[in-house]
């Protein structure tokens, strides 16, 4: 509440002014990251917001969340009901997944089958031939 007293030629008025204030949006997206090539998109969220609020990621797309993939910089802008504005931004790399080999071995006749990389969305597999 804002008090205004104005004096023009020795004559005193007064008058009670509400002001609001509006706080800005807050968004936080979280760290830099690094994803597997293979693996899908990780969602990134905005979090809780008011919901007047708007949002802009760098590719134009106006959802609280986004799918983000191996070597993207997202950015997005929150704009409140009072058009207050602020932005966020992170750096997802992408990198190889790391080959994993099971301590397991299935045997099948005088084969054995090895999965090489059992990563999430794998397709390489190979089979070892055991001479006896």
């Amino acid at each position: 509440m804002l008090t205004a007293a104005i004096s023009p030629q020795g004559c005193t008025a007064r008058d009670l002014v509400d002001v609001p204030v509006v706080s800005l949006p807050v968004v936080r997206l979280g760290r830099d990251t690094v994803l597997c090539a293979e693996q899908p998109a990780s969602q990134l969220s905005v979090g809780p917001q008011p919901a007047v609020t708007t949002y802009r990621w760098q590719d134009g797309s106006t959802a609280a969340t986004f799918a983000a993939l191996p070597s993207c910089r997202c950015r997005v802008k929150l704009r409140n009901a009072a058009g207050c504005t602020t932005r966020d931004s992170l750096l997802v790399r992408g990198q190889p997944c790391p080959v994993t080999i099971p301590n397991i071995i299935t045997p099948n006749g005088q084969y054995y089958y090895w999965l090489i990389n059992p990563a999430a969305g794998s397709k390489y597999q190979d089979w070892v031939k055991v001479l006896c």
